[in-house]
């Protein structure tokens, strides 16, 4: 996988999407409006393209609400760290924009 990919299903399509990848996925929970989830969207791809096995997920929060609710999200953006063994317990989040920490969280899980 190379690319960033927009998401925008159920809860139980999101389980599936995970589930179904033999590895890390990344979501990226953002919104538009939101300028610190423009800064994270604009790296994922770059990340993409360094680590092809990990599914990278992008989440807008105003267009999945039972995602951002399940999540109990109230800041944005988070990135979720999830494997297909934990499906929807992520083994790790990442709340705000910390590019370097982000990069080293997908580096080392995946």
């Amino acid at each position: 996988m190379t690319e960033v990919k927009k998401f925008n299903g159920s809860l139980h399509d999101l389980c599936d999407a995970i589930t179904n990848h033999k590895g890390l996925t990344v979501l990226d929970i953002y919104a538009n409006w939101c300028p610190g989830c423009r800064r994270v969207t604009k790296m994922l791809p770059q990340y993409a393209q360094e680590y092809p096995e990990v599914q990278f997920l992008k989440i807008d929060s105003d267009e999945c609400p039972d995602i951002k609710a399940y999540f109990g999200i109230d800041s944005i953006p988070v990135l979720k760290f999830c494997t297909n063994a934990n499906r929807l317990d992520p083994i790790d989040t990442i709340v705000g924009v910390n590019l370097p920490l982000i990069k080293e969280k997908v580096a080392s899980f995946r």
